[in-house]
């Protein structure tokens, strides 16, 4: 398990970089200093080499989603630190990795799609009660229809025309969708905190 991980470590660094396409199993046997035979004998073959990367990065994320949720004072922070989770991963992220994602390994594609969009739905459900809670969001909002529509949404990053773009667009772009968000079902006191937090996006 341990030599399976170094694999998909390694692995992973090399798809975010060059995409996944562009890399062989060649690559990373001579990246990590193993023969091909020996990396065959851990990944039976590269659909499950990707398979086991997906999987590593999704966890990685919900260890930082709730890593987020414990230490932000509020809602409003807590999507903003979460937004800026999501930014990094982006702006690290070859424009390729998607595109190869869903035209060569549509079916890793479509589960991941699938647990990531019930994954934001889920912890943005719990976001909008605590906000509701706290008088930090608007008590007539639809707490269901929200965060559905914020899971829909959010997909737009993952447009290859938001892929390709610039990294500064690409922060513009997250950043403008957060406020849409945060502005349109906050409280004043909610507002308030979203000006207060503006140092998020400008350090």
């Amino acid at each position: 398990m341990e030599i399976t991980e170094n694999i998909a470590a390694h692995a992973e660094k090399m798809f975010l970089k060059f995409g996944i396409k562009s890399i062989s199993m060649d690559d990373i046997s001579r990246n990590l200093g193993i023969s091909k035979k020996t990396l065959y004998q851990h990944v039976p073959n590269k659909k499950e080499l990707v398979r086991v990367v997906l999987d590593r990065k999704f966890e990685e994320h919900a260890q930082q989603i709730k890593t987020v949720q414990l230490e932000a004072q509020d809602p409003v922070e807590e999507i903003l630190l979460s937004a800026r989770m999501v930014i990094e991963m982006l702006v690290q992220m070859s424009p390729s990795v998607v595109y190869d994602l869903q035209k060569y390994y549509h079916e890793l594609w479509h589960i991941l799609a699938s647990r990531r969009h019930e994954t934001i739905y889920e912890v943005l459900f719990e976001n909008l009660k605590e906000g509701k809670k706290r008088g930090i969001y608007r008590d007539d909002i639809d707490i269901d229809l929200i965060a559905s529509l914020y899971v829909q949404m959010s997909t737009f990053m993952f447009d290859q025309k938001a892929i390709d773009a610039p990294r500064a667009r690409k922060i513009k772009l997250y950043y403008e969708f957060v406020k849409y968000h945060i502005r349109g079902i906050a409280t004043q006191s909610g507002h308030d905190l979203l000006n207060q937090y503006e140092y998020f996006w400008h350090e």
